[in-house]
Order: C-alpha cells, then structure tokens, then sequence
C-alpha cells in the first residue's frame, strides 16, 4: 500500500486519485492515534518485558477509544 512516485510528472487519472483519497483517509486516521499516543505517553513505553508492554499500549488503545467514543456521543447528541 505504497505511494506512487514517477520520475516524471503524470497526469493523475480518476482511478489513482480515488486510491489516493482512500489511502489519505486512513493513513489520517491512524497517524491521528499514534500522536495521540505520544502525546499523552511519549514516544517509549518504559515497562520491563513485552507482556507488560502490551497491556499499557493496549490500555492507551482503550482510553483512546473510550475518548473517541464519548466525543461522538456528544457530538451526536446535540
């Protein structure tokens, strides 16, 4: 799921500007959870061993979530 990068400059057909629209949405997204995270952790999460690790990223997920989630309830309730 790479970018698509040409020596030349191209015209950009309907096609690639629809898989370009797409690609942006997501990488958006995701790129929106991972600066949350660094922001509100920083960028190393200080645990010894990969088992305690997993679980505080997967803390973090959840209270990204749970945030996100509340967000969209007020949003949709008003």
């Amino acid at each position: 799921m790479g970018s698509r990068r040409s020596d030349r400059p191209q015209r950009s057909t309907d096609r690639r500007q629809l898989r370009h629209s797409i690609r942006s949405k997501t990488r958006c997204r995701v790129e929106h959870v991972f600066a949350w995270m660094v922001q509100w952790s920083g960028k190393s999460v200080r645990c010894i061993g990969l088992a305690r690790s997993e679980v505080r990223i997967g803390f973090m997920n959840l209270v990204y979530n749970m945030r996100r989630f509340c967000a969209i309830r007020r949003v949709a309730a008003s």
